[in-house]
């Protein structure tokens, strides 16, 4: 049976967690029957109360596992995650869930029957359904341009935090991938695009912020201009024939 890792990342996320886990939890085990599947909590230096309620979650869920990375940044703690855990497939998505669940099967079913090398969930393939504020809208929409325009991406949604990867392929591009905070996951499927691997998108349903006492931590024009950085870091190397 594969093993099926489901991913958490999570950041000073105590009061969320016992939501999140909860209710994929109990997803999982109607829809996922045919996965070994276990939720990990990946905790990414949190400075909260995140531990003692992963004790009490641990108590009540069996296939809830944890793992502490000592050091903040979305692509260090799934890199941490991808090199360290025992898994075939791995899905990560956002602590609060903004991708439906109804999106979790038809993701990892892409890459565990090898119809993909990473199977994205995306908020513009043909299908998706979105709710956010137009300003998120427009910036997020504003990215995917730029990755056309400056590394020639063809996946449609780079950033959504919702992808499945296969644990060969995962070991196979960490090395390449410089980057450790939220660009991880551009450079990640730029440079599995220029290698030939399978990306496939899949369209999801997605909502802002689900819990109502969770809010989201990035600051999104600092990060831009983060991004357009990185971007140009890609493009030079492209140009260079380093990519």
């Amino acid at each position: 049976m594969t093993k099926l890792s489901l991913l958490l990342p999570s950041y000073n996320e105590a009061t969320v967690l016992p939501w999140s886990v909860r209710t994929l939890a109990a997803y999982a085990s109607k829809a996922l029957a045919d996965y070994d599947w276990k939720i990990v909590i990946v905790d990414n230096a949190s400075s909260d109360n995140t531990q003692a309620v992963m004790t009490d979650l641990q108590n009540e869920q069996p296939r809830l596992g944890y793992l502490r990375v000592p050091v903040k940044g979305r692509g260090i703690a799934l890199r941490t995650a991808w090199t360290d855990l025992d898994y075939d497939v791995s899905l990560y998505m956002d602590v609060d869930l903004a991708v439906a669940l109804d999106a979790v099967k038809p993701v990892v079913d892409a890459v565990a029957h090898d119809h993909a090398d990473i199977a994205v969930g995306s908020r513009y393939a043909p299908g998706a359904k979105i709710e956010r504020s137009v300003f998120r809208s427009v910036t997020s929409i504003g990215y995917n341009v730029l990755t056309k325009l400056f590394v020639g991406l063809r996946t449609r949604d780079a950033q959504c935090g919702f992808k499945a990867i296969r644990k060969d392929v995962a070991l196979q591009l960490l090395p390449l991938v410089r980057d450790t905070k939220w660009f991880f996951d551009t450079e990640l499927l730029v440079r599995a695009e220029r290698r030939g691997l399978r990306v496939v998108e899949i369209p999801v349903s997605w909502v802002e912020t689900r819990p109502a006492l969770r809010k989201s931590k990035v600051k999104v024009l600092h990060t831009i201009f983060v991004y357009i950085v990185d971007l140009a870091r890609l493009r030079w190397a492209i140009v260079r024939h380093q990519l």
